[in-house]
């Protein structure tokens, strides 16, 4: 199987608490570490002998997290099925608190020098620069830029707004997504538009 590098840490399990007082990982791609506690309970069925899990929904958790690369490859494959590849070099910088159920995050993230593909439309967005905040329960997008091109022509993207993490599975969204001069071109048919809009 693929191999994500070399991880090193400080793992620890007591009162239904899993503590990571260090952890980091390295690799050709990034470099990230990790720590914080996060409410578990670990027990054997005696029945079968059998290991589960059972996460303590409403139980305070806290983390942090830092990481910095120049390639996200490793994470293409949890990307929506409409995005074919994210890349360029990225920083993040985030901590969370709150419980399981309802986590609380903080810090800030950004992308710079990067690349966005689509499954559908040939032209990929590129000198993408994105540069978000973590309030609690919603990511901030303070800035979202990206340039599509096609030829002689090159378009702008921008997008900004909120997204709000309801749950795990669930986001509202509140963006604003406004282009000018944006060529585009399908993968898959004999088609091509020019365009400019403003969708929110």
């Amino acid at each position: 199987g693929e191999s994500y590098g070399n991880l090193e840490g400080v793992i620890s399990y007591r009162d239904q608490v899993l503590l990571v007082e260090s952890a980091e990982l390295d690799n050709r791609y990034f470099h990230a570490s990790a720590s914080g506690t996060f409410p578990v309970d670990l027990s054997f069925e005696s029945s079968s002998d059998t290991t589960h899990s059972r996460v303590r929904s409403n139980e305070p958790l806290t983390g942090q997290l830092e990481a910095s690369g120049d390639n996200l490859d490793p994470i293409n494959r949890f990307l929506p099925q409409t995005i074919e590849s994210v890349r360029g070099n990225f920083t993040l910088k985030a901590g969370v608190t709150g419980t399981p159920q309802r986590p609380l995050f903080s810090g800030e993230a950004s992308l710079t020098e990067g690349t966005i593909k689509t499954i559908e439309i040939v032209n990929p967005l590129e000198d993408v620069t994105v540069d978000v905040a973590l309030r609690h329960d919603t990511v901030v997008i303070r800035t979202a830029s990206s340039v599509v091109l096609d030829k002689s022509r090159a378009g702008n993207v921008d997008v900004k707004g909120t997204l709000r993490i309801a749950s795990i599975k669930s986001f509202d969204y509140n963006l604003q997504l406004s282009g000018r001069g944006v060529p585009a071109r399908m993968e898959y048919k004999d088609f091509y538009v020019l365009a400019d809009f403003d969708l929110s």
